[in-house]
């Protein structure tokens, strides 16, 4: 199966599109580029704000994403 190459700008819309359909979404929430406040060209990975106990439902969405997605290279990551 061919992945989608995406940007990085559409690759973290994409986690966070997921994250919102998740049932165990809740406002603030969300996939961000890091250092926090990072444009896509100065970001340095993608992270997320939430509660900690809320790890395992970044990890699950971050896993299907990456077999169905992948990141157009760039200097940085």
């Amino acid at each position: 199966m061919t992945r989608e190459v995406l940007t990085r700008a559409q690759y973290l819309e994409v986690l966070n599109e997921s994250l919102r359909h998740h049932p165990e979404w809740r406002p603030g929430m969300a996939f961000v580029f890091l250092p926090l406040g990072s444009s896509a060209k100065r970001a340095k990975e993608i992270g997320f704000i939430g509660p900690p106990e809320a790890r395992r439902i970044f990890d699950q969405i971050q896993s299907v994403a990456i077999e169905l997605c992948e990141v157009r290279k760039s200097a940085n990551w």
